[in-house]
């Protein structure tokens, strides 16, 4: 009876085996969870409403492949954004798609993903001789459409911008720039996608400013079970780990994209070390460019006279040589002038980094979302000092991304190899993935061994060291160091080859 016995587990053991998908898929041959709402809007390439009712695009294709890999039935709807959004938030076992994962947002919802990114871009109608140099003046720009309840919706408002016309979707978006019931349209990277949909030739638009990128997610109902975001999450890794998921976004990229690539050899960790000893002087270098020129201004008799009149052609001419940043002077009062805008409409009094301004020292490295220009920036500033008493401040916002751009510049990393920085606040200041920027997602939830989250606390722990995690199907691991300048932790990880 034993070797009957045997004979019959390793049938059913071979069986299992067999039938499983044939890209190396471990989930169960039928679903056992519980049946999944999924939600989406309209918003092409990234969900897209065919004429026949069918709905395919980029994130579609990611979340199809997920369902057929878990044996899991499950119809996807095509709903307008704000209605979805709801639903997701108030409907147990509901999921939405493609969603912006923001630190509004992070509590509301549990996350699978990334399953894509997007860019936020200012459209005008072309012709319009519009030009918007700052988010500070696309308030003074005319009316902004936006689409109702949107991660875009939801930055304006945090950012004061009320000259708002609210649209059902990305189309009517379009519809009403091109009618002229909107001077802008705050849209996206795929903004020519949902202007042929809703018949406009692209042309007719011309992208006038780019705010920030984001990362894209399936969003579920916070009482769905963990265990069925785990299964989520571990088949999407388990795509990326065997090149499924690479090949969905590649067939979504036009043909020069497609057909590039980078270096694909890859280093090992004790050469991580030696990237990380050249990559934090490169950053302190980098801020320490913008912050020489404040320090020998900030003791000039035009700036400590207080008159923007005599300021303002200061700044602009090191803003002309240094055009990664945005300089400006703020009162102790937290009122402030830009380069581009003059007096603003914002105050800097509550940011985390005014009071040490007023206390008379330097501030480098803060890490905010600009209230000018609506880029994730870092801080560089520093105190106006008339016998012994602050007067005011001058300071740059240096755009992250420009950084993250010239430390790849500088050092060519190999594509199996990634660059990171966090902020001794858990913000990730820089990324190798631009996208990241900002978020403070790699540390939410639970750090669990060998999570992304414990990599991050051990670097908040520790002025040096090494750190391994699990991310994207692939295992990371490698040496992280602080700067004296900035405090950031920055880390430089490879992946193991797969």
């Amino acid at each position: 009876m034993s070797g009957l016995v045997c004979l019959l587990l390793l049938a059913v053991a071979c069986t299992a085996g067999c039938m499983g998908s044939p890209k190396g898929n471990t989930a169960p041959e039928s679903w056992s969870g519980p049946e999944i709402r999924i939600i989406t809007e309209n918003f092409p390439p990234y969900n897209t409403l065919g004429p026949d009712g069918s709905v395919s695009g980029q994130s579609t294709d990611i979340v199809k492949e997920i369902l057929q890999r878990q044996n899991e039935n499950a119809s996807i709807e095509v709903l307008p954004w704000a209605e979805g959004y709801s639903l997701a938030q108030t409907e147990p076992d509901a999921a939405l798609y493609s969603t912006a994962r923001t630190a509004e947002r992070e509590n509301l919802f549990l996350w699978v993903g990334p399953i894509g990114s997007i860019d936020f871009i200012l459209y005008a109608k072309n012709g319009s001789a519009i030009s918007v140099p700052s988010l500070e003046a696309a308030k003074k720009s005319g009316i902004i459409g936006v689409l109702r309840d949107d991660v875009r919706d939801q930055f304006l408002q945090s950012e004061n911008v009320t000259n708002l016309y609210l649209c059902s979707d990305d189309l009517e978006c379009a519809q009403k720039l091109n009618e002229g019931t909107i001077d802008l349209w705050l849209g996206s990277d795929s903004a020519g996608d949902a202007a042929r949909q809703a018949g406009i030739d692209p042309g007719e638009f011309q992208p006038v400013y780019l705010i920030k990128k984001t990362d894209l997610y399936i969003a579920f109902n916070k009482d769905t079970p963990a265990s069925v975001v785990t299964t989520w999450q571990a088949t999407l890794d388990a795509m990326k780990k065997d090149g499924t998921y690479d090949q969905i976004l590649a067939g979504y990229r036009n043909a020069t994209s497609a057909a590039g690539g980078g270096r694909q050899n890859t280093i090992s960790v004790s050469d991580t070390g030696f990237f990380v000893s050249a990559v934090v002087p490169l950053v302190d270098d980098r801020l320490n460019t913008i912050l020489r020129p404040l320090e020998a201004l900030a003791l000039t008799d035009d700036v400590r006279s207080g008159d923007w009149n005599r300021i303002q052609p200061l700044l602009t001419g090191v803003e002309a040589k240094e055009p990664s940043a945005r300089f400006w002077f703020a009162r102790p009062n937290g009122s402030y002038y830009t380069t581009v805008d003059g007096l603003t409409s914002a105050n800097l009094k509550s940011r985390s980094y005014f009071p040490t301004l007023l206390a008379g020292r330097e501030s480098v490295g803060t890490v905010v979302s600009s209230h000018s220009t609506g880029r994730d920036v870092a801080i560089v500033a520093v105190p106006v000092m008339v016998n012994g008493t602050v007067t005011g401040v001058l300071g740059a916002s240096v755009y992250l991304d420009s950084i993250t751009t010239y430390v790849q510049d500088s050092l060519g990393l190999p594509d199996t190899v990634q660059f990171f920085a966090i902020d001794p606040a858990g913000n990730i200041a820089l990324h190798s993935n631009d996208e990241q920027i900002f978020q403070n997602n790699m540390s939410a939830g639970t750090a669990q061994p060998g999570s992304v989250g414990a990599a991050v606390n051990a670097m908040l722990a520790e002025k040096a060291g090494t750190i391994s995690y699990d991310s994207g199907g692939r295992h990371w691991q490698g040496v992280f160091s602080t700067s004296s300048l900035t405090g950031w932790h920055i880390a430089v990880v490879s992946a193991d080859t797969v």
